[in-house]
């Protein structure tokens, strides 16, 4: 019984080492980021409420695929994404940090143990004119795992956000331009 709670204690040290030494790896600056810019017509509250709206991103979002949870600091949101190098959607859950609609959606995700792997994601709607907006994608990267995304895979995840902005533009012009409005 000795034994086995020195090697419990031993691991458990051992454990808590790891914790620290990872720690200041996603606590200090980013390994990389990946972003993606577009503007387009719309008002911040057409493009909150169409990103909002995961219910519908069966109909136009190639990359964000599920969100569920509620927008509020703190919370857990589940998520599904897709990339064209993935045979599967990733399912995740991350953490929101930050939301101020109708202009910002930040959320936090992390692998175990604490510091190994740590994103920051977040979705800027900014005005940039009298019915125009410039929406921003950004994903930051920390943590010993951040180091082993090649470019490929970064391209990969590039392209996916691109494809995401694109067609959540076409969906708000789509919007904005049926009889029903």
């Amino acid at each position: 019984m000795r034994i086995a709670s020195i090697i419990l204690g031993l691991l458990c040290l051992a454990w808590l080492g790891l914790v620290f030494w990872l720690r200041p790896m996603v606590d200090g600056p980013p390994h990389f980021t990946i972003e993606h810019e577009i503007e387009f017509a719309g008002t911040p509250s057409e493009v909150w409420g169409v990103f909002v709206d995961a219910e519908r991103y069966a109909e136009w979002n190639p990359y964000l695929l599920e969100l569920t949870g509620a927008l509020r600091v703190g919370e857990e949101l589940e998520i599904a994404i897709i990339q064209d190098n993935w045979d599967e959607p990733m399912r995740l859950t991350e953490t929101v940090v930050a939301v101020n609609p109708p202009f910002l959606l930040h959320w936090r995700g992390r692998l175990p143990p604490t510091g190994l792997f740590r994103t920051d994601h977040s979705f800027r709607i900014e005005p940039v004119g009298e019915d125009r907006v410039r929406f921003i994608h950004r994903e930051e990267f920390r943590g010993k795992l951040a180091e082993f995304l090649d470019e490929e895979s970064r391209g990969h995840t590039e392209r996916a956000f691109r494809e995401m902005d694109e067609a959540l533009a076409l969906r708000v012009s789509d919007l904005r331009n049926s009889p029903a409005r």
